[in-house]
């Protein structure tokens, strides 16, 4: 069995080698000056190939190792991070400058237990959830292994297992040395080595059962049908492993032993048996193929329109032409024109905004819950005292936030990639459409839609900062909570303005969507670059009251030259390209 194991992975690493080194000599034999003096005969000469192959596999060994080592090494630095918090605390890391107490942290961290069993415990979990993909019929290396036994008439199922069994072998041997290391460390050696590999063993050989079965291609077809479905069954997985994971390590920590790794590998060596034997059904080599064949397409189709995803025409073309039936008589009545024009969008579009706000606001909710959970937490079950945050603290993180978060949440973007297609794209062949008098009245009134748009993202921010000022906050005045809903109100009328006004002045988008304009993009990337470098910006004040005023100051005059350009330029700007 092993020799027929080495057999196999000797062939498949020399026809991938070969491939790989083929197509390398046929670009180069197509070099201007070079190609006409290198020889077609390479491609027969197998015997350098192999020596070759040794070679590279040899140099790529080292490389190797250094990336499963720097995996453990992440595993590691998480729980080590955390306790070194624990130990120095987060008050006495913010304000105190002493080097004794960071350097007692650290050695208090290296030397704890817990540790080394968190660390195992997320190598582990990533180890469980490396076998998620193949289970779904969705990874990609069992789409290379499905090809590979294709191209040269193999079984799929034999091929399938073996290239599972040997990923495991490769990958097993080189974590043995990062493994080994944290074990002696810890004084684990047995148990880091160990179990790890026995784990892998039975997910492999239980994988390998479960795909066996019938029933199980015949519900993962009818599940990856359905693609709302399929997402929703998969973020509940992840998120029900995370939660295990937490359990297991922050609430109570999973201490892995001796006797455990012991009774882990005797069922390894028995989860042999139930892989034995079994065939891999066609069907599900079939799922295989399919799910990376569409993942494909969809990464092709988005490639294609770059431009257009990244300025929210994605979610424009994929609005729904259904639009449920409204009654309209009342515009009519009230509004003509360019106005008319403008609120007839709103109303028809409005299902489609307020669904896009609804998964914004959702994550807001999932935060806020988190951030109660944690202080009842700590209040009830660990009996801490939550208070901690000073004023001074949240004056240094909270302002500088919103604009980070404001500018993943903002529905601006998506906004102005539906006026474009769904209106502006036929409306802009006309010259009535493109007077001064239309286009600053078409832009008050989508520059106020967007702000109403924005609006309960930000209130539900403030529910989220509130809740971290009232449940973790220490002497928080009523001062600080009146600049905190200022500024977000004030961030709130910015993006409102900003994404909208860039559309108007420069009009980036070509007849199929394209974004066109560098000024656009430049632009655009350096309003990105300021709200990230947010927190930055705010450490060059000496307060948060200055911070505030002078961001707030800088808004007023970004929102008025905007308008004034609007007024004077967008006549000749906003126009099809």
């Amino acid at each position: 069995m092993v020799k027929a194991y080495l057999k196999f992975y000797k062939h498949y690493t020399l026809i991938q080698n070969t491939t790989r080194l083929n197509g390398l000599w046929f670009w180069l034999r197509r070099l201007p000056l070079v190609g006409r003096k290198l020889s077609p005969t390479f491609y027969g000469l197998d015997d350098l190939k192999l020596v070759l192959l040794v070679i590279l596999k040899w140099l790529a060994l080292p490389s190797f190792i250094i990336k499963k080592s720097f995996l453990v090494l992440l595993a590691w630095l998480f729980p080590f991070m955390i306790k070194v918090l624990q130990a120095c605390g987060m008050k006495a890391l913010l304000l105190d400058n002493s080097d004794k107490v960071f350097i007692k942290a650290l050695r208090t961290a290296i030397a704890s237990p817990d540790v080394f069993q968190w660390t195992l415990s997320l190598f582990l979990f990533a180890c469980l959830m490396s076998q998620v993909n193949f289970i779904e019929a969705s990874g990609k290396e069992a789409f290379e292994a499905v090809t590979f036994a294709k191209t040269f008439q193999l079984s799929g199922s034999d091929t399938l297992k073996k290239m599972n069994r040997i990923k495991l072998l490769l990958s097993s041997l080189a974590y043995l040395l990062p493994l080994a290391i944290l074990g002696l460390r810890y004084h684990q050696l047995f148990v880091a080595v160990c179990l790890p590999i026995a784990l892998r063993i039975v997910g492999i050989n239980s994988s390998i059962f479960l795909v066996t079965h019938e029933w199980w291609t015949s519900w993962l077809a009818r599940q990856q049908k359905k693609k709302t479905s399929w997402i929703g069954l998969n973020s509940l997985l992840v998120l029900s492993c995370f939660l295990i994971l937490i359990y297991g390590t922050v609430i109570r920590t999973w201490h892995w032993s001796s006797l455990l790794t012991g009774v882990m590998i005797v069922i390894s060596v028995l989860s042999f048996g139930l892989a034995k034997g079994r065939l891999i059904p066609h069907d599900f080599i079939r799922l295989i193929t399919g799910y990376v064949w569409r993942r494909e397409a969809a990464v092709l189709k988005m490639k294609q329109g770059k431009g257009q995803t990244n300025q929210g025409f994605s979610a424009a073309q994929k609005t729904s032409q259904q639009l449920e039936v409204t009654d309209e008589s009342d515009l009519f009545k009230r509004f003509a024109g360019t106005q008319l024009l403008n609120h007839l969008l709103f109303k028809r579009y409005r299902p489609i905004f307020i669904k896009k706000l609804r998964r914004r606001l959702s994550i807001m909710l999932a935060l806020l819950v988190v951030i109660v959970g944690s202080a009842a937490y700590l209040t009830w079950l660990k009996g801490m005292s939550t208070e901690q945050l000073t004023a001074a603290q949240a004056s240094l993180i909270l302002p500088p936030t919103v604009f980070s978060i404001m500018y993943f949440m903002s529905l601006s973007k998506e906004s102005v990639a539906i006026y474009y297609l769904k209106c502006d794209q036929a409306l802009l062949n006309y010259p009535f459409y493109r007077t001064k008098t239309a286009i600053l009245q078409s832009f008050l009134a989508r520059w106020q839609q967007a702000f109403l748009l924005n609006m309960p993202l930000t209130l539900a921010l403030f529910a989220n900062f509130f809740a971290i000022l009232l449940l973790f906050g220490k002497g928080i005045p009523l001062s600080f909570y009146a600049l905190v809903l200022f500024y977000g109100i004030t961030v709130t009328f910015l993006f409102s303005f900003h994404d909208l006004f860039l559309y108007y002045i420069f009009q980036p988008y070509d007849q199929s969507g394209q974004n066109k304009n560098p000024a656009f993009k430049a632009i655009d990337g350096l309003f990105y670059f300021f709200c990230i470098q947010n927190f930055q910006i705010s450490n060059a004040f000496k307060n948060s009251i200055a911070y505030v005023l002078s961001i707030s100051i800088l808004i007023v005059i970004y929102v008025i030259t905007g308008l004034v350009l609007i007024r004077l330029r967008a006549s000749k700007t906003f126009k099809l390209k």
